[in-house]
């Protein structure tokens, strides 16, 4: 007897109480399929043998000898060569292999993928790049976004130089890769890789950025598809244009001709896939770039392309958006995102130009989301029967083969069908089964691949505390596998419809008259009966054929709308990043000093100073670079090439360059190396060394006792001593300041050799190896009294004219006309003007000169010259003055709220006392001078003391006291002159 197949279903998600249900019910009976043997084999599986192999309510329906249960639930889920997520292809497909017979993936929607390794070579003069050409799918595909090396994107600034990266997208006809067939030979203009999507990445070896042979991954926009409704081809993730194209394609597909594909199907499912769901309540801050027209965000969220999105702000959003109104996101990395005005605009990549980065705070809502969508890869290893399944696990659908055509019907809510089922036209031979336990559920855990995750598999769970404590508080778990949904959201959506569907596991099956083929598979019927006390109990059709007896055999599940009300889902978790560290990414070292002063310079063993600079630097918390090190390198910023420096640990936070030259500009770079020997990139400055340049720092404090000066050390390294100045006054000025001594001074204290006399300032400054000078002076204000005046025997009167400051704080228009003639108040605080005076005179005698000078102000100073020198420098207080010689002499009394005067001044020639001692001197008779030599101006005193030598002489007498030698006579006790001997001390000047 023959049979004839009316309908079959490939479903996605079978609930096994329809499987353990039918099995029990159905008794064996053979009938043989009518189909050719072609027609049967088009899904690479039989249809002569019913069999359940998925679906929410999907079954393959054809001449049924025996009903197996397969179940993509539970423990009889779909076997390892059904399951996408469990294949050997779908775990390897972030990994590069390495094989010249690989099968190659078909990427359907948006997935990230490794690829296989085509081809790898080296070139360049010592092998330093490396040539990877890696084919990731089928072409063409839309576009190859972002490509990742071991996770890091390639655009990463670790890469910079040292990485190519070109994409191509398997379009037809496409020629060699020209770049790769120039550097290597080996790659010729025959190497097409025709109608494959391929990497060409070329490598410039840097043991820094790349720790061995990277993995390469690559975020791929899949095929494009044919869209049955306006008979357009675009980018799409839409499940039912994927599901067509898979059927109808002949490379990787099954072929299937157009004609024998259901496109007014085709259309209903796609359109029932784009229904828009209400998302859960997220939002997230965002920051804009005008530049590149995208929003960031600070770790990934769970919107996907396509999504409807608002934007809000605190102040103002980013122009020309428009807050409260709907944008579709376009997903460019996994924290960064632009918008579109369409879903089609954002899967096409349009995006909205953004004009103004806007104010305030900005927030983005999720809105609503596609229903369904179909992201993922097709094992082309597979068969086309098993890839169908996955597929069709993306929207619950069922491939239903009726009339010569594939239809395709999506599980969801379905309106009820005018023909219905009745006593009328059921013939008997009822079976009707309960579903179990173990086909019941309070449970559902859906694994899915998870893009904010990085693409690995992940877990969605759905969960009823109701049908749990209906259950006697036992859980009763099923696990699903969606292989391309990429998506939290609708992994829970399709996990509570699999869970609401398992709450109505009613099957019937029984024989009806032949006005059961007004009806077709996947339609909703009510069916009255008064066995089972049924009154237009609504079941979906899962199976029908036509028996040998011209009546038709009927196979239905309980249908509920209910089960089609989706539960209200709680937003995603945000994903955050890890804060595991990577051992492979180190972080630039940060806090970069530079210095190269004083305090830097280095004294070697034979007392030679050099300059150096300091590199300092923040010690790293990352915990992989904290106990490593540190890497120094430095040129003079005219060089071309770098010089290693040091290595030092990390921890240190600092290392020195040297020798350096002074006032010489240098850049030093540092980059860490952590404890596994990885570098991370350089953090370079520059700095200009200053080194011995530098001025010693100033002497700390000063102090004078009695004729001692004793001051703080300086520790400048490059010390070389001290100078010492005078200046009289207020002043401290050091450049016209009188220096008190010759050399440097070595150390303290110092007893002063020239006596600056009168009141003034002792300054001091630290003075370094190459002459430089402290900044400041160090200073302290003293009178050492006037300077002694011993023997005057000139005077000269230079002034007796008063000097006195005017005062500036009133307005004078000239001389004696004052604009401000207030007597009583002043323009401004009192400020006396500076005032000075000169004077000349030739000296007739040589001798010490001092200045005697009337002077009062702040700040003044005595300066002098000869007539015959050019500038002035300061009076020491006492100096010689030559005769004949003309002297010129200035006051300066600065400007103050002191009112400065000079008055008389008079400058006086003195010599010093002069003494000698003559012992033994002989004196005649007639009397005799003393040798007291010449310069003499006066003699004062001569003291004698006459010896007892046993002469006559009882007195000696000075008979005068001439310069020439004062005269000397004895004489003895009758009064007569006499020889004698006698000790003479003079004194005078």
């Amino acid at each position: 007897m023959a049979g004839i197949v009316i309908g079959a279903i490939v479903g996605s998600v079978v609930s096994e109480a329809v499987g353990a249900v039918v099995a029990d019910a159905v008794l064996g009976m053979v009938i043989e399929s009518g189909i050719t043997a072609a027609a049967a084999d088009v899904l690479g599986a039989s249809l002569a043998t019913a069999s359940f192999i998925g679906g929410a309510t999907g079954l393959v329906a054809g001449g049924v000898a025996n009903l197996a249960v397969q179940s993509l639930i539970g423990s009889n889920s779909p076997s390892s060569a059904q399951s996408a997520l469990s294949s050997a292809q779908a775990q390897g497909i972030l990994i590069n292999s390495q094989s010249n017979v690989d099968p190659i993936p078909v990427i359907y929607g948006r997935r990230r993928v490794g690829g296989t390794r085509v081809f790898i070579e080296v070139s360049g003069s010592s092998n330093e790049y490396l040539h990877l050409v890696l084919v990731l799918s089928e072409g063409p595909v839309t576009a190859i976004d972002n490509v990742y090396l071991d996770d890091v994107l390639s655009t990463d600034a670790k890469f910079t130089g040292l990485l190519t990266v070109t994409k191509h997208l398997g379009t037809p006809g496409e020629a060699a890769d020209a770049a790769l067939t120039a550097d290597v030979p080996k790659w010729t203009s025959a190497c097409k890789l025709s109608n494959c999507a391929y990497l060409y990445v070329k490598l410039k070896y840097d043991r820094n950025a790349f720790s061995g042979l990277p993995t390469i991954t690559a975020d791929v926009r899949g095929r494009t598809l044919f869209d049955p409704r306006d008979g357009q081809t675009r980018y799409s993730n839409n499940p039912a244009l994927v599901i067509r194209d898979y059927l109808s394609n002949a490379i990787y597909g099954r072929g299937i001709a157009s004609s024998a594909i259901d496109d007014t199907s085709i259309a209903a499912a796609a359109n029932a896939c784009d229904i828009r769901i209400t998302a859960p309540s997220f939002s997230d801050i965002f920051t804009v770039s005008t530049t590149t027209e995208a929003l960031t965000f600070a770790q990934p969220i769970p919107i996907d392309t396509g999504d409807g999105v608002k934007v809000s702000s605190t102040t103002t959003v980013p122009s020309p958006l428009v807050a409260g109104t709907t944008y579709y996101a376009i997903k460019v990395t996994d924290t960064s995102y632009q918008l579109a005005t369409t879903m089609a605009n954002a899967f096409a990549g349009t995006a909205i130009d953004l004009t103004s980065a806007g104010s305030g705070q900005h927030t983005l809502a999720q809105v609503n989301y596609a229903a369904y969508a179909c992201d993922g890869t097709i094992d082309t290893n597979q068969t086309a029967y098993d890839n169908v399944r996955a597929l069709l696990t993306a929207c619950r659908g069922m491939l239903v083969f009726s009339g010569g055509k594939y239809r395709l019907v999506l599980d969801v809510a379905t309106t009820a069908s005018s023909f219905g089922f009745t006593e009328s036209n059921i013939t008997g031979s009822w079976v009707i089964s309960q579903a179990g336990k173990r086909a019941k559920y309070n449970r559902v855990t859906a694994g899915f691949y998870n893009p904010a995750k990085k693409w690995q598999p992940d877990l969605a769970m759905v969960e009823s505390t109701a049908l749990r404590a209906t259950d006697n508080g036992l859980i009763l778990e099923a696990k699903i596998d969606l292989p391309f949904t990429a998506n939290s959201y609708r992994a829970q959506n399709i996990g509570q419809l699999t869970l609401n569907q398992s709450r109505y596991g009613l099957v019937v099956k029984f024989s009806a008259f032949q006005e059961g083929l007004r009806c077709e598979v996947g339609d909703v019927v009510p069916i009255t009966h008064s066995t089972p006390g049924w009154s237009a109990k609504l079941f979906r059709i899962m199976q029908i054929e036509i028996k040998d007896n011209d009546e038709v055999y009927v196979v239905a599940r309980e249908y509920s709308a209910s089960v089609y009300t989706q539960a209200v889902l709680s937003p995603a978790a945000v994903i955050a990043q890890s804060n595991l560290p990577d051992p492979f990414s180190v972080p630039a070292v940060s806090g970069l000093t530079l210095a190269s002063g004083t305090s830097e310079l280095l004294r070697l063993a034979d007392g030679s100073v050099i300059s150096r600079i300091r590199v300092g630097w923040t010690a790293p918390t990352e915990v992989y670079a904290q106990k490593g090190q540190v890497e120094v390198q430095s040129k003079a910023t005219t060089d071309l090439g770098w010089s290693p420096v040091d290595i030092v640990a990390a921890e240190l936070g600092v290392a020195w360059v040297s020798p350096v030259q002074d006032s010489a500009s240098y850049n030093v770079r540092i980059r860490a190396i952590n404890s596994i020997g990885v570098r991370g990139a350089w953090s370079q400055g520059t700095v200009q060394v200053v080194g011995k340049t530098a001025p010693p720092s100033d002497v700390p404090w000063l102090r004078l006792d009695g004729e001692r000066l004793t001051w703080g050390p300086v520790s400048d390294i490059d010390l070389a001593g001290y100078r010492v100045r005078w200046q009289p006054g207020g002043s401290r000025s050091w450049s016209d300041a009188l220096e008190l001594h010759t050399g440097l001074l070595a150390v303290s204290p110092w007893d002063l050799v020239t006596i600056p006399y009168g009141a003034g300032q002792i300054l001091i400054k630290a003075v370094d190896t190459t002459g430089n000078e402290s900044l400041n002076v160090t200073a302290i204000a003293c009178n050492l009294g006037d300077a002694p005046v011993e023997n005057v025997f000139a005077s000269y009167t230079l002034n007796t004219t008063p000097v006195v400051a005017p005062d500036s704080s009133r307005m004078w228009s000239n001389d004696t006309a004052q604009l401000w003639t207030n007597t009583t108040a002043v323009f401004l605080v009192p400020q006396y003007q500076a005032i000075f005076w000169t004077g000349s005179v030739t000296f007739t005698e040589s001798g010490s000169l001092t200045i005697a000078a009337t002077v009062s102000g702040y700040a003044w100073k005595i300066t002098w010259k000869k007539s015959s020198d050019v500038a002035y420098v300061p009076f020491p207080g006492r100096a010689w003055a030559d005769a004949g010689t003309t002297y010129q002499f200035r006051i300066d009394v600065d400007q103050s709220n002191l009112q400065g005067l000079i008055g008389s001044v008079v400058a006086q020639i003195d010599v010093p006392d002069k003494t000698i001692r003559l012992p033994d001197v002989q004196i005649a008779t007639s009397g005799s001078r003393l040798s007291i030599g010449t310069g003499w101006r006066n003699v004062v005193i001569v003291s004698l003391t006459l010896h007892s030598d046993g002469g006559s002489a009882t007195t000696a007498r000075v008979v005068d006291k001439s310069t020439s030698g004062p005269l000397i006579q004895c004489f003895n006790a009758s009064g007569a002159a006499t020889a004698g001997t006698v000790d003479a001390y003079v004194q005078g000047y």
